[in-house]
């Protein structure tokens, strides 16, 4: 039985499962500061359920599941007409995607930035044809004075910033019995410490939205990308 209020921790409790042999695991999720009782985890692992995860909800139990939204209109879009938006990891697929979506939608001012000393031309000039300006800095997100270089530059180039999208990250594949500290450090770096570096360089700048992107590994067991989730 695992006891988190934390539902990547439960997704990684569940990619146990698959890669151990015999493994069973019961997710008990409740909000952070609940009082959890001796009762509740005998209630939770005798629960008559195959649920894998299940949550104290306001005295009652309940199966978490996926529920649809639905997407903003037009009108209440967020994103300006030459917005100025910072896609971190805007050179990879989800970032990248992104970034078109911004420059069809919007004609945005793009700033791009990744790990790699250049962005491949071809990405530049297809953004460009969709009709957005685009320009690349590399930057490191787990390093603050590479990151406060970074923003510094677009302020002086281009001005305030409209958004910011987090899509930065590492893969590296390996399951989790095989799995040492630094492995995980490495994957875990861009999101936790990139995460709070941002936040402390962007914190006095009136952005429309941040955004940081996650991954279905958080959802969903994913074998040999417990700690990617």
């Amino acid at each position: 039985l695992v006891v988190t209020p934390d539902m990547s921790a439960a997704t990684m409790a569940r990619t146990m499962e698959y890669e151990v042999e015999n493994l069973q695991c019961r997710i008990l999720l409740h909000t952070p500061g609940q009082s959890i009782t001796h009762t509740d985890i005998g209630a939770a692992l005798t629960a008559s359920t195959n649920a894998s995860i299940i949550a104290r909800h306001h005295d009652k139990w309940v199966i978490p599941t996926l529920g649809k939204i639905e997407a903003a209109s037009a009108r209440s879009s967020a994103l300006k007409d030459r917005g100025v938006y910072w896609i971190i990891g805007g050179t990879g697929g989800i970032g990248y995607a992104t970034a078109v979506r911004l420059a069809r939608s919007c004609g945005a001012r793009l700033v791009l930035s990744g790990r790699r000393a250049q962005m491949d031309q071809s990405q530049i000039l297809a953004l460009r044809h969709d009709g957005a300006e685009v320009m690349y800095i590399p930057v490191d997100l787990t390093n603050r004075a590479s990151l406060q270089a970074a923003y510094n530059q677009i302020q002086n180039m281009v001005g305030p910033i409209s958004g910011v999208i987090h899509a930065a990250g590492v893969i590296e594949d390996g399951l989790i019995a095989m799995r040492q500290r630094n492995d995980v450090d490495r994957v875990l770096a861009p999101k936790l410490v990139g995460g709070h570096n941002l936040c402390a360089v962007i914190q006095n700048e009136p952005l429309d939205f941040l955004v940081f992107v996650s991954s279905l590994s958080a959802l969903f067991p994913n074998p040999g990308q417990a700690d990617y989730g």
